[in-house]
């Protein structure tokens, strides 16, 4: 009797032990599950350092970053994203054919996605398609009503099509949304130069300076609006071209930023400012 209470005793303490230790199986699962984690962790990094090389103006490698990333996941929100992120790098660098390809790639596997309908806007404005350009900044300001980009962009539309009423809703729109906005205060200057506006214009030029410290432009529509209000600039551009050690600043033509421009939809020279990157 007393040899049968031991025998369950011990096996007993055999079942409690074995408990305590997991089975060859959940170790397996256990494995897979730290594998797949690693993986994920893997793609993310491709992503970000996909786009921080773009943000970095690094199109070349942002695009081969971005394009591994792509190929690699498998989450659709994650994937668009990096659509969204490689289609910026090709617009940047003026491949807008690749550009659109993948901004509808990203919307087509996420269209909540109110960045790519921005950038994709963007890219029909540099086209010269402004129908297009007004239908996707809408959707994008319709998905976020908070974002300051695509009513900027938006506004630079209906400058080109000399709708400058409309561009200025906008415009004030972006700087209360992000009041340190220094091309939403360009934008608005341009709108107010070209209504006739040219003290108002000037404040808006002046903010725009303030608050960009490399970018040339600001000090000369800065001193263009200064001419038309009737005052003397030449001296104050040429202390602010020095206090930002610009040896050389490119005079725009005849007739500044013309309607149907394509630069101003923020596709930038290597020599201009990258303060809207990073938006």
């Amino acid at each position: 009797m007393i040899r049968k209470l031991i025998n369950l005793l011990l096996l007993g303490f055999a079942a409690l032990v074995a408990s305590c230790y997991p089975s060859g199986g959940y170790l397996e699962e256990q494995s897979k599950r730290i594998e797949a984690q690693e993986i994920t962790i893997d793609r993310q990094r491709l992503s970000i350092k996909g786009m921080e090389a773009a943000l970095n103006e690094d199109y070349d490698t942002a695009i081969e970053l971005l394009t591994r990333a792509i190929v690699q996941e498998a989450n659709p929100t994650e994937k668009a994203v990096a659509y969204q992120f490689r289609g910026r790098a090709y617009a940047d660098s003026f491949r807008f054919d690749q550009a659109l390809r993948d901004f509808d790639a990203a919307l087509q596997l996420d269209p909540s996605q109110y960045r790519a309908h921005t950038e994709r806007g963007r890219v029909y404005g540099a086209l010269g398609k402004y129908d297009r350009a007004l239908e996707d900044f809408d959707i994008a300001i319709r998905l976020d009503e908070n974002t300051a980009l695509a009513y900027k962009q938006r506004g630079e539309v209906y400058i080109r099509q000399r709708e400058y009423s409309r561009a200025l809703v906008d415009f004030d729109k972006a700087i209360a949304l992000r009041q340190r906005y220094s091309l939403a205060y360009m934008s608005r200057g341009w709108a107010n130069f070209y209504m006739g506006h040219f003290s108002t214009a000037l404040a808006d030029f002046i903010r725009a300076v303030e608050q960009s410290k490399q970018d040339p432009e600001p000090l000369i529509w800065l001193y263009l609006a200064r001419l038309r209000n009737g005052e003397e600039a030449t001296a104050e551009l040429q202390q602010n071209a020095r206090q930002r050690n610009l040896q050389k600043v490119a005079w725009p033509g005849r007739q500044p930023f013309p309607p149907g421009s394509r630069r101003r939809c923020n596709f930038r020279s290597p020599e201009t400012s990258r303060s809207d990157r990073r938006k």
